[in-house]
């Protein structure tokens, strides 16, 4: 038992070497795992499960190791028992080995396993050597913590550190501080687009039914706005050498796209509701230019997510109103 605890407590400090978030922060030392050699037959591997059960955390998956105590394949416990007890574990285990190194963000690590289908993922050093394993109750873990950051940061909520959970455990202080910022920064946005309309009052008054479309206007720009947004952070997010050449061409050609279907539909609702080519083509324009200006605006994710400012979708939708103001 004492040789449990030290070993606990050296895992610990082990743990913190490793950047926080990353996969040798979260991971569970191999002490703490079924690891054997590949030389061992099947029989001496049940009686050591059976022998260890109560010191391992993790029984999911048995890692064979060589003996430099480098990581060559992996085997399910349930297989191991339905084995002939005389063969070598080298004849079952599994030589493709889905495996990260302990700098890799968590959120890709759990990427990784749901991709892949796998209940754990091993991590190993540059050479190879097995290090210890993230198990699956933290890839779950870390899948509702990612999950539920990304949210509030669409929702453009502040200061992650501050969120517990339940809205009653957290000070009402920290919460105003935590939602403020970018409300404010929506306020002001909000103020220069009423400026900026203020200029072309006479021609509203003028053409009055053309103010009853921009809600439309400027919900369908926004919402592809923050679309595009949304999947360029999750794509930065697992994928941290994105091409933003090629990536930003991508998104440009579905964009126009969307913007030609939308426009397109648009623009027959308005001639046949409302009788009128010419404003049926006026607005097809306006929401052509203004969905495909939304992604123009992923040069800002790309900053924000480098300078370590996430929030940015009340940013993007300021931005697109005061776009549709100007058009």
């Amino acid at each position: 038992m004492r040789n449990m605890i030290l070993e606990k407590i050296k895992n610990g400090l082990n743990h913190h070497y490793w950047p926080k978030n990353t996969a040798g922060r979260t991971m569970i030392s191999k002490d703490f795992v079924p690891v054997v050699e590949y030389q061992k037959i099947i029989r001496d591997i049940t009686l050591e499960i059976k022998e260890k059960i109560q010191e391992w955390e993790m029984l999911n998956y048995l890692y064979v190791i060589d003996e430099s105590g480098k990581l060559i394949g992996i085997a399910s416990i349930k297989e191991i028992f339905r084995q002939s007890p005389e063969i070598k574990i080298s004849q079952v285990m599994k030589k493709k080995i889905i495996s990260v190194q302990p700098e890799l963000d968590q959120e890709k690590v759990a990427y990784l396993a749901l991709k892949n289908n796998i209940k754990a993922i091993p991590v190993v050093d540059k050479d190879n050597h097995l290090l210890g394993i993230v198990s699956s109750d933290r890839i779950l873990s870390i899948l509702n913590k990612e999950a539920t950051e990304d949210i509030y940061h669409m929702a453009g909520i502040f200061r992650p550190e501050f969120r517990i959970g339940n809205i009653l455990e957290i000070p009402v202080f920290k919460s105003l501080k935590s939602r403020i910022p970018w409300l404010l920064v929506g306020l002001v946005g909000g103020i220069i687009a009423a400026w900026i309309i203020g200029f072309f009052e006479a021609y509203l008054k003028e053409n009055l039914i053309l103010a009853l479309f921009i809600p439309i206007i400027i919900y369908m720009a926004n919402a592809v706005g923050m679309q595009t947004q949304t999947l360029f952070i999750r794509d930065l997010t697992i994928q941290h050498d994105i091409l933003f050449k090629k990536y930003f061409l991508r998104q440009l050609i579905i964009c126009f796209l969307i913007s030609i279907v939308l426009s397109l539909g648009f623009f027959l609702i308005v001639l046949f509701g409302w009788a009128s080519a010419y404003l049926g083509l006026v607005l097809a324009i306006s929401m052509l230019v203004t969905i495909i200006a939304a992604v123009f605006f992923l040069p800002y994710s790309f900053l924000f997510y480098y300078i370590n400012l996430n929030p940015i979708q009340p940013l993007v939708a300021v931005h697109l109103r005061l776009l549709f103001k100007i058009f």
